[in-house]
């Protein structure tokens, strides 16, 4: 209760209620996604499975470009922007049953959710002390827990008793991306980059994270790590580690 009390005053606490709240708007629509699919749209598993992993593929592929971002520009910056597009993911889905269209918003919806959780991970470790950082992520884990477990009930609610639409899930995808803009409009202001990095506008870093080659930085490991084995100079590089090396007995 003592950390609930004090959170509004520290940065730390505004972004667990920030996050506590998006949850919230989060898993009122979350559960829902795969019986519209199956069961509204009719969809085969197998093009369930291709337009779920499109958006888990886009995510795996924009970390990287996210966590470089983070790195120069600010986890706070980052956030700002993800915390802005992310919250549009559901409401994608009400406009058109097209594959091709729906591929499209999970690639959006990939793309988004990737700087999203990874600044949100930052965050964490950017607010606070390493003596603290376990009490504090004890105290994050049961207010989102809760708040995951409250949104999951009132979606489920919500889709039992409305009929507003010709699928009762269209209700949920507007009220959850409501709830996530307004988790963002009121505490994103609220918090502070506690680093010192260079400014940026959220358009450019946009810009940056769109047109960004996201495997750049693989590709030439790759090929670094290839020249110097056939020059017989073997260095270290990313994809190698060393084993520890065991002491002879005495």
């Amino acid at each position: 209760m003592q950390f609930v009390k004090e959170a509004r005053f520290i940065n730390y606490g505004l972004f667990v209620f920030y996050l506590s709240l998006m949850n919230l708007g989060v898993y009122i629509s979350a559960p829902f996604f795969t019986p519209y699919m199956l069961y509204d749209l009719k969809m085969s598993y197998g093009i369930f499975t291709i337009i779920t992993a499109v958006a888990l593929i886009t995510k795996f592929v924009m970390m990287p470009v996210w966590g470089k971002l983070s790195d120069k520009y600010g986890t706070k910056k980052v956030l700002v922007l993800a915390g802005f597009l992310m919250p549009a993911t559901p409401i994608f889905w009400i406009f058109s049953t097209n594959i091709y269209y729906l591929m499209f918003a999970q690639v959006f919806a990939g793309f988004s959710w990737a700087g999203f959780d990874l600044a949100s991970f930052n965050f964490i470790f950017d607010t606070t002390k390493r003596e603290k950082r376990a009490t504090c992520v004890a105290y994050y884990n049961v207010l989102t827990g809760l708040a995951i477990f409250v949104g999951a009930i009132l979606g489920g609610l919500i889709v039992k008793y409305n009929s507003f639409f010709w699928s009762k899930y269209f209700i949920v995808f507007i009220i959850s991306t409501v709830m996530r803009y307004a988790a963002s409009v009121i505490f994103l202001p609220k918090l502070r980059e506690v680093r010192i990095v260079e400014e940026i506008s959220s358009r450019k870093l946009l810009m940056k994270a769109l047109t960004t080659r996201p495997s750049s930085g693989l590709v030439s490991n790759i090929m670094n790590f290839r020249r110097n084995n056939n020059n017989g100079n073997i260095k270290s590089s990313p994809f190698m580690f060393k084993l520890p090396m065991r002491k002879k007995k005495q």
